[in-house]
């Protein structure tokens, strides 16, 4: 009865375990360790594989998402087709460095990041296209403005597109802020990036952002290797609607200084700071199998002297 109950808490530990990193999808390699760990614990403790795969699988399904699927209905028949489709991994924009250098020639702003827009528009066929997207380019030329209380960067691309982002001075913090984010651009027939496109069409916009996005003290950089959302507008038909960060590196209000390096980080992003949780959670788990495991073995080793001695 004790050897069943250590099994039961093996299970469950590990179940726990795989339950709580199911929320990153960067714990997929952490999950199948601990699946793999307890697959051998089990053959060896002699755990039932009705209740393995009842506590694993089910924590495993909770953290796996579903695949898109198609329903085709032919109108000949009643027959329903469905098929799905495994998901694809979407390539990355390529990360590129830009700055802002002051008349003196000291670097206020840094700023390393893959930037990449959607669109939706309709092409030449007049058919809707929803979800495009053009990535900034490397080559774009950056300028801008190192204010006192709020700084800027503007990168320009495309000829004639202009997107900025705006920092600004906590007062009250004494750190610094991403405090807005402005696309001007223009979308031509037979043009980059949708030469496609059936129509001419120029936009901008303007969208203020919150006090704590991208958000460091003062003489220090802002890290987030994670996306992050600056902009985003789902219910235009012809136009921008979204503008996307990937594995960025920040740094505004720097002091009178010429170097073109980053300073130490002082603030990360959340998902950042959870993904640093991971190791820790796993060595958790790990130091109270060996626990268990442990626990397990002189329990057996005690029934097994009492059962010689009985004999």
């Amino acid at each position: 009865m004790e050897s069943t109950g250590l099994q039961i808490v093996v299970i469950f530990l590990l179940a726990l375990c795989a339950r709580s990193l199911s929320s990153d999808n960067q714990t997929d390699d952490a999950h199948k360790m601990l699946t793999a760990m307890y697959d051998s614990t089990s053959s060896s403790m002699a755990v039932p594989s009705s209740t393995t795969h009842l506590l694993l699988v089910s924590s495993s399904s909770s953290s796996s998402s579903s695949a898109p699927t198609t329903t085709t209905t032919s109108s000949n028949s009643s027959t329903t087709t469905t098929t799905t489709t495994p998901p694809t991994t979407p390539v990355l924009p390529a990360k590129s460095r830009w700055n802002v250098t002051s008349p003196e020639g000291n670097v206020c702003i840094l700023l390393e990041s893959g930037i990449r827009l959607t669109f939706n528009y309709k092409n030449s066929t007049n058919q809707n296209v929803t979800g495009a997207t053009t990535d900034v380019p490397s080559d774009a030329v950056s300028s801008g403005s190192c204010g006192g209380s709020t700084q800027s960067i503007s990168l320009q691309f495309y000829n004639n597109w202009t997107l900025t982002m705006q920092f600004s001075r906590n007062s009250t913090t004494s750190g610094y802020y991403m405090s807005s984010v402005s696309l001007s651009y223009s979308l031509r027939p037979n043009h980059l990036p949708f030469p496609h496109i059936k129509e001419a069409y120029d936009g901008s916009i303007v969208r203020p952002l919150d006090g704590d996005s991208f958000e460091a003290p003062v003489g220090t950089s802002y890290i987030c290797t994670s996306q992050q959302t600056v902009f985003e507008d789902q219910t235009v038909s012809v136009g921008l609607t979204g503008i996307n960060l990937y594995d960025s590196h920040v740094e505004a209000f720097r002091a009178n200084t010429t170097s073109p390096e980053f300073s130490t980080a002082g603030a990360r992003c959340t998902d950042d700071e959870l993904s640093l949780l991971v190791p820790i959670i796993v060595g958790a788990c790990l130091a109270g199998l060996i626990v268990i495991v442990l626990l397990a073995y002189f329990i057996g080793r005690h029934h097994s002297k009492r059962g010689y001695q009985n004999v």
